[in-house]
């Protein structure tokens, strides 16, 4: 049975629903902005970090789910009694969420952690008394964007504390979610707030396969001059080059860390690769070279140490910068997040994937990890480690026949970069024939894998994955 589905909000201004996240002491600059900023449906809030500084937040994620299902619409507050008298209004068929937003402002724990945020200076009366007494109304925190940072358990404490202000007994009335698979190992004894990990850039990749396939695999992104593609079919000929490796900003250090073991494993050649100038990489290897014998920056678990940063200065002037077209990195970054060209697909064998960072604090997958698999392309991953792991628990096959993905377990960063390189000086020391009888072995992988990508899409499985939540800590 499907769900109707009715996102809730207490103001609706001529350019659509103010997005919650607002405040008390923000909602009169919200009149204010709506007012001068007719097309833009931004909702203004304070920053946690400095609260008189108003930033607009455009809400992320109840658009998405609206645009590709028809049982789910956009409400305000004043509608609600309407939908429950209706005639053939089923409470358990129906939810009504409350969206909390703060994407653009910080991640929702920083947000929403604050001691000075008051939860009930959030909603009307109105709106949290519907909340309170009825079952199929719950609070949403969904941030779909890239899962690098920690889950603060402090807002799971304020918010059971509020919970139990209200007198709120219901299990899974708040759902709080993020792309970072580590949420799913937090533990809560209180059942009325469920977490679990979306897996967004997943769910939605689906979403540009098939766009390609609509439009003759050739997609212009509007106002920019470059066109997008996706590679269709396998070509077992010989290749330009072995492996493709995309890193465009060089200030994250896992990045340039690779690259210069690859140019010490005299392999940088036989790939194409990028690694674009930017400001903040200049500015760390100008630190190092004024502080050569001494520098140390810590970055994240990485523990790079003296010896790291010297190594990466010496040699830094013979591969920085790497440009495969666009030396623009401000440019490059505007450039569609999922899609590419399939040009560097089809001119080499593999990819080597540099995901957002590669802390172990955190697993996520971006659309970086899954251009590889749009574009038929094996892969080996610069990035958290476990990530192979999970690509299997949702449902892909990797590489193992083929090469030593142990790597992929290894939580030391500079042993696991180690491993990793090591398996790609062997996979570059191998014949082109070599090669194109791999790809061959690999084919039904290959096009499994993007099919896969694509059914995720369509079959809706990222709006299931947030119902179930709702079915979680029912007792039969």
């Amino acid at each position: 049975m499907k769900k109707n589905i009715h996102f809730v909000y207490d103001f609706k201004f001529p350019n659509g629903y103010l997005q919650f996240g607002y405040n008390k002491s923000t909602l009169r600059n919200n009149f204010f902005y709506q007012t001068e900023n007719i097309n833009d449906g931004a909702s203004i809030m304070a920053s946690p970090y400095n609260p008189s500084e108003l930033i607009p937040q455009i809400g992320m994620f109840a658009e998405e789910y609206i645009s590709t299902n028809k049982n789910w619409n956009s409400i305000g507050v004043n509608q609600v009694n309407d939908i429950r008298s209706r005639k053939h209004y089923n409470s358990k068929e129906t939810y009504f969420f409350i969206t909390l937003e703060s994407i653009s402002v910080s991640n929702f724990f920083e947000y929403y952690v604050n001691p000075q945020l008051n939860f009930d200076d959030l909603l009307s009366p109105k709106l949290l008394n519907y909340f309170k007494k009825l079952d199929e109304f719950k609070l949403i925190l969904m941030d779909n964007r890239e899962g690098s940072y920690p889950h603060d358990l402090k807002l799971f404490t304020k918010f059971s504390k509020w919970l139990d202000k209200h007198g709120i007994k219901a299990n899974n009335k708040i759902v709080i979610s993020t792309c970072n698979e580590k949420i799913n190992n937090i533990k809560l004894s209180d059942k009325r707030i469920v977490v679990y990990n979306n897996d967004y850039y997943v769910h939605y990749a689906g979403k540009f396969i098939q766009e390609c396939e609509e439009k003759d695999n050739l997609i212009r992104e509007q106002g920019k001059d470059y066109q997008y593609s996706l590679q269709e079919n396998l070509k077992f000929n010989k290749k330009e080059k072995y492996f493709l490796n995309y890193n465009r900003n060089s200030a994250r250090l896992h990045r340039p860390f690779l690259v210069n073991k690859l140019y010490k494993n005299n392999i940088l050649d036989k790939g194409i690769v990028s690694l674009l100038r930017t400001d903040d990489f200049d500015e760390i290897l100008d630190k190092i070279k004024n502080q050569f014998e001494t520098f140390s920056m810590k970055v994240g678990n990485l523990d790079l140490n003296n010896d790291d940063y010297k190594e990466l200065y010496s040699n830094h002037k013979k591969w920085y910068p790497l440009v495969i077209e666009n030396p623009n990195e401000e440019e490059v970054a505007w450039y569609h997040n999922f899609l590419s060209r399939k040009d560097e697909y089809e001119k080499t064998y593999f990819s080597i994937v540099s995901e957002t960072d590669a802390y172990s604090w955190y697993l996520f997958i971006t659309e970086k990890t899954l251009k590889p698999i749009m574009n038929l392309h094996p892969f080996l991953i610069n990035g958290n480690p476990h990530i192979l792991r999970h690509l299997k628990k949702l449902g892909f096959q990797t590489f193992d026949k083929w090469w030593d993905e142990s790597y992929d377990n290894e939580t030391d960063y500079k042993k696991r970069t180690e491993l990793l390189v090591k398996q790609i000086v062997i996979l570059c020391n191998k014949s082109h024939e070599e090669w194109i009888k791999m790809l061959q072995e690999m084919q039904p992988i290959l096009y499994y894998n993007k099919n896969l990508l694509k059914q995720k899409y369509i079959s809706n499985s990222y709006e299931e994955n947030l119902l179930n939540q709702f079915t979680k800590n029912t007792m039969l």
